[in-house]
């Protein structure tokens, strides 16, 4: 493209993460620039419960074990990971999975 940028903002589905990246081309040349900003829907892990959203904020501060609930990725993540991973956003589902409530990863706040 003699010189020209461009930038294109492509949305990638991963599995069960969306993945928001930015696919810059120079002279045929690419470079992949990952944003933060992807979102997990997560459970206690372990078979445990949450009842309400005070108590998941506590387990997350505690850097305990959330469980994936992706359809083809599995395993489980805490806190540590979350941010070394720039996971932007925790869905976790509780109250047997009926309620969601959402942890912002980088503010540490939940709504």
């Amino acid at each position: 493209m003699n010189g020209k940028i461009e930038c294109f903002l492509l949305n990638v589905l991963n599995n069960t993460l969306n993945i928001n990246y930015y696919l810059i081309s120079f002279n045929s040349k690419h470079i992949y620039l990952l944003t933060m900003n992807h979102t997990l829907t997560v459970s206690a892990a372990y078979g445990r419960d949450f009842k309400s959203k005070k108590e998941i904020l506590n387990y997350w501060n505690q850097n305990r074990d959330f469980q994936n609930l992706g359809i083809f990725e599995t395993g489980y993540i805490n806190k540590q990971d979350a941010k070394k991973y720039k996971v932007g956003f925790l869905n976790v589902r509780y109250r047997n999975l009926k309620n969601i409530a959402v942890i912002n990863v980088s503010e540490d706040t939940i709504k």
